[in-house]
This record gives structure tokens, sequence and C-alpha cells, in this order.
């Protein structure tokens, strides 16, 4: 199987000039993977996704791992956490407000009760 392949290389600021290689893929795996994809741009892009994952890899067991890579993840894990930290403050805030209601309600709150419990006159007061 051959395959052509059109590398745009954008690590850096300044856009470099694309990168055409001329590929004999002889691996099994990588033919069967690769041809799970149609033939055209699907299977060019497939091929495109894995070689980059391939060159982040190896920059990652060599220790020089994309800075833009990181930036991008780290933006990432930020915005699940304050997507999760905005979905507890919402069940704080409902739960919170649950609390207050139960106690501090005028019609029906505990709070609300014992003080007319402690204003109510007992047998036992004098008067």
């Amino acid at each position: 199987m051959n395959l052509e392949l059109g590398l745009a290389a954008t690590p850096t600021s300044t856009p470099l000039e694309p990168i055409y290689l001329h590929l004999p893929v002889t691996d099994p795996e990588t033919i069967t993977f690769l041809t799970e994809a149609p033939e055209g741009r699907d299977r060019q892009d497939l091929a495109l996704t894995a070689l980059k994952i391939g060159i982040l890899s190896l920059k990652a067991a060599r220790g020089t791992v994309d800075g833009t890579a990181i930036r991008h993840e780290g933006d990432r894990l930020i915005g699940t956490l304050e997507e999760r930290l905005a979905k507890h403050r919402e069940l704080l805030d409902d739960s919170m407000g649950a609390t207050l209601c139960s106690y501090f309600d005028p019609a029906s709150g505990a709070f609300t009760e014992r003080v007319q419990r402690c204003c109510m006159p007992t047998a036992s007061w004098p008067r």
C-alpha cells in the first residue's frame, strides 16, 4: 500500500511549507487500520492524525513535549474543572437553600416552631 501525505508543520509561529511524503506502508496492523477509512481524503486525514499522535508520543518519550499541546490540555482541564465546580456550586446552593428554608420558613420552619414553643406559657412556669 502506498500513501502520500501532505504535512503542514505548525509548531512555530511562522507557517512552513508543506512536506510531501510518499510512504510504502508494509506493517499489517497499520494497513488494516488505514484501510478502515475510505480511500482519499478520509484515509489521508486518518494517517496524518496517526502520524501526529506518533510524533507527540515520541516527543513525550524523550522529554520534549510540545508546549502548545501542554497549553491546550491545560486549558481543557481548566475548562472541565470550571464546569464541575459550577455544577457543584449549583448543587450546594440548592442544598443550602433547602436546608435554610426548612429551618427559617415562617410557615413551617423548625426555627419558627422552636421560637413559638419557647414563647408559649407552660403549666410549670409561674405567671
